[in-house]
């Protein structure tokens, strides 16, 4: 056997260079997706709080009902604002009525975070019975 003669049993030097690269490629798209994915659910929570307040204060001024919307708000052109504190940091507030009728009020809950650049709105209607 001859001084040239190679052992095949290893990997080479260029295999072991290209598995690390490929691993590396992989490994970085992988952690970008995972970093958008919780991006993704910080979002989701902010919106879902967001949404828990503004269903609760609308609840809120449900349960008092029709007489007490016009007796606890003032109205100019058929319209009132009040802002509200939410119990949870970082929100904020305001309600708006709309009078349609004498008999039915539009009402607006917006919820704000993240220093008022986001927002969360819901509508309803209130009438009297």
């Amino acid at each position: 056997m001859g001084i040239f003669n190679l052992n095949n049993r290893g990997f080479t030097l260029i295999e072991i260079a290209v598995t690390i690269a490929v691993v590396g490629i992989v490994s970085v798209a992988i952690s970008g997706f995972f970093l958008n994915s919780m991006r993704v659910i910080d979002a989701t929570d902010e919106r879902e709080k967001a949404l828990m307040i503004a269903q609760s204060k609308m609840e809120e001024i449900k349960k008092d009902g029709f007489k007490s919307i016009s007796e606890d708000y003032t109205f100019n052109d058929g319209n009132a604002e009040a802002s509200f504190s939410p119990t949870v940091d970082g929100y904020s507030g305001y309600l708006i009525f709309e009078e349609i009728n004498d008999t039915l009020y539009k009402i607006e809950v917006i919820i704000l975070w993240d220093n008022n650049s986001k927002n969360l709105e819901i509508v309803s209607y209130i009438s009297e019975r």
